[in-house]
């Protein structure tokens, strides 16, 4: 049961945060909201993977940030649409632009999440 807390209360967590970039990018185009939303939360997951490398979460925590905050953070259901949204606008070059680089700040954030959070984790 705890668990089931946990995501749901991180869940609300990552929503608030993807509709607050929502709210204050609203002049961006809809594609710039989902790669940020998307960046930031593959930049809070790798920094999370690794800082449970060093420091034991209990399970529901773990489990509340990466399941429910990450899980709502980040959409691959939005993307998709995008992509179709895109497709049926007839903005094919756009489209598969929009994959690529939405895949690729996915893994970079990730990464430097990662690697910022392994670094800080052996100096302290």
């Amino acid at each position: 049961m705890l668990n089931i807390i946990s995501v749901s209360i991180g869940g609300l967590i990552g929503v608030l945060i993807r509709y607050g970039i929502i709210q204050v990018m609203q002049q961006n185009h809809f594609t710039v909201r989902t790669i940020v939303a998307n960046s930031l939360g593959c930049l809070l997951l790798g920094s999370i993977i690794a800082g449970i490398q060093h420091v034991e979460l209990p399970d529901h925590i773990r489990l509340g940030i990466i399941v429910g905050c990450c899980g709502a953070l980040t959409t691959f259901s939005t993307i998709i649409y995008d992509i179709v949204t895109l497709l049926s606008q007839e903005q094919f070059t756009q489209a598969v632009y929009y994959f690529v680089l939405t895949n690729i700040a996915g893994v970079g954030m990730f990464g430097v999440g990662f690697v910022i959070s392994t670094f800080l984790y052996k100096q302290f």
